[in-house]
């Protein structure tokens, strides 16, 4: 294998959309991993708060939704 046909790999194999899929992929993946984290925080806090009063709150929006369009 000479020098000519590995330069010709090299740039092959790290040709630029190769580059930005792989970079992009990165950010994504870093997002993801970002929204998880949050997500994770506020699961927490809401264990925190109780399951009790998510239920209440829940059964009120739903009330809520209920009523608004009937009285639209």
């Amino acid at each position: 294998m000479d020098v000519g046909s590995l330069i010709l790999g090299l740039n092959l194999s790290l040709n630029p959309d190769k580059i930005a899929v792989l970079v992009g992929t990165a950010l994504v993946l870093l997002l993801l991993l970002l929204l998880l984290q949050v997500v994770f925080k506020l699961t927490l806090r809401i264990l925190k708060f109780g399951c009790l009063t998510i239920g209440v709150i829940l059964l009120l929006l739903c009330v809520l939704l209920w009523a608004l369009p009937s009285g639209g």
